[in-house]
């Protein structure tokens, strides 16, 4: 049976999002744990958005996060919550970038 996804909150691009859920899945068809397919997930975006990318993968957990305006994923693939965003880096041009502070609850 194919894995269920579902978007709970994004203010992603419709087509971030679905690279979001196309790598989660790719991820879930080939680990077994919560920490592998976190870690799959953060390269691949770190490769293809670029650095400061952070995920975290589980059934329960609360966070409370400071992320760049339109880099912020939250999302269901069967009973994994998953958290993606991209925080602020170093450089000049990224740290003029709008942050945001939002609260998300990872249970399902």
């Amino acid at each position: 049976m194919a894995p269920f996804c579902w978007v709970k909150f994004s203010d992603m691009s419709p087509e971030m999002q679905l690279d979001a859920l196309s790598v989660a899945l790719e991820g879930h068809q080939k680990f077994d744990s919560e920490m592998n397919l976190a870690r799959h997930i953060k390269t691949r975006f770190d490769r293809k958005y670029r650095r400061f990318w952070h995920c975290t993968v589980g059934r329960d957990f609360g966070s409370y996060v400071s992320h760049v305006g339109k880099r912020f994923i939250y999302f269901n693939v069967d009973q994994y919550a998953i958290l993606l965003f991209k925080s602020k880096s170093e450089s000049r041009k990224e740290s003029t970038n709008r942050i945001e502070r939002i609260h998300h609850s990872g249970q399902t």
